[in-house]
């Protein structure tokens, strides 16, 4: 039987949905019609922290949690510092670097103390050892920024942006003494699922909700509701639908990263479509964001896909097909200057991923 998602857990996530918004808000400063490589690069660190801070909370109640007067205190604090971290994001960051750090570092303080009161509870040598490791990486992390705090302003950037790295990619490079405890693959389903769904609330409020407005109504409209609902229905068919085509051995730590280009590519295009509706980014511009995300997104469910078993011709048949559908889709977009036709490729585009993905589920 499999941990349950806690209502404490459920009333974290609430936090996400306002923490996410925030970090999606810097991608709508446009400078002459486009969006900036330093809006661009703080959005993604500020975007992958949030995600990142939201997936070592996840392990500790997954691997650890007791749904505890103690661990529902934590669970609060960090809701508030997320907030408070939420509201420091600004494309003047050399102006907030030392209060966004000292948020940084206090989230990060309170992981490490998490993980590392687990280790001094738990009277199993193999539970302890594995807190210790996600301990070590926490330290590493809180040891950097604070370098950075030092070094600021001449040379901070670059501890801190390590820093990030660390928290992004460490995990994978101690996957093996990770797999020693595995995760609760539903829960963290379960879980990552209610993140999804948040960034599809973000999408709803802040992407399309403008083109269901009586006075506006357009082609624009129906074209815009299919392309969210046929995003939605590829996640639900690609990770519930065929959940006994996994493998059983590490899970936890794919299901992870194929969920970062999935959650930033919904981001992604929850600009693109709010930006195609206002009308103040240039058509060329808002072509590449809303491709970038679908790109991103099509390659978490590729990615997700590469893992299911058994995997013979078919599956290969699936990447090629995908993969070339998108190309031909993004070069016929190019020759485009109307968003009518951007929206309607982009639906025929998932439309046919969503049969391919049927296609190949129905001949394994």
């Amino acid at each position: 039987m499999h941990k349950k998602v806690a209502i404490s857990e459920l009333f974290f996530d609430l936090v996400y949905v306002y923490a996410i918004g925030q970090s999606t808000e810097l991608l709508h400063h446009l400078h002459h019609g486009t969006i900036s490589w330093t809006s661009l690069l703080v959005f993604l660190v500020t975007f992958l922290f949030l995600i990142t801070i939201w997936v070592f909370q996840t392990f500790f109640v997954n691997l650890f949690g007791q749904d505890s007067p103690q661990e529902r205190f934590f669970l609060y604090l960090d809701m508030a510092l997320i907030l408070l971290v939420s509201n420091s994001f600004s494309l003047e960051w050399q102006g907030n670097f030392i209060p966004f750090s000292l948020l940084v570092l206090s989230l990060t303080s309170s992981l490490a103390l998490q993980f590392f009161l687990a280790s001094r509870r738990t009277k199993k040598e193999l539970e302890r050892r594995l807190a210790r490791t996600y301990l070590r990486i926490l330290v590493w992390r809180f040891s950097l920024v604070l370098t950075a705090l030092l070094l600021y302003p001449i040379l901070g950037i670059y501890p801190f942006l390590l820093a990030f790295m660390i928290g992004l990619f460490l995990l994978y490079f101690y996957r093996n003494a990770l797999k020693s405890l595995p995760f609760d693959y539903e829960h963290l389903l379960e879980r990552f699922t209610l993140l999804v769904i948040i960034a599809f609330g973000e999408m709803v409020m802040s992407g399309i909700s403008d083109y269901f407005r009586l006075e506006s109504f357009s082609l624009e409209t129906p074209l815009v509701f299919l392309l969210v609902i046929l995003l939605f229905h590829i996640y639900h068919f690609e990770f519930y639908q065929h959940i006994h085509c996994l493998p059983k051995s590490n899970l936890g730590l794919r299901l992870v990263y194929v969920h970062y280009p999935i959650l930033l590519g919904l981001s992604m295009v929850t600009v693109a479509l709010a930006m195609m509706k206002s009308h103040l980014m240039t058509a060329p511009n808002l072509f590449l964001l809303l491709y970038s995300g679908l790109g991103l997104y099509l390659l978490g469910i590729l990615w997700q896909n590469l893992f299911h078993r058994p995997r013979g011709p078919e599956g290969k048949k699936l990447l090629i097909d995908s993969l070339l559908l998108y190309l031909i889709s993004f070069l016929l977009g190019q020759w485009q200057s109307d968003k009518d036709i951007f929206l309607l490729l982009s639906s025929l585009l998932f439309l046919s991923l969503f049969s391919f993905l049927h296609r190949y589920y129905s001949k394994n």
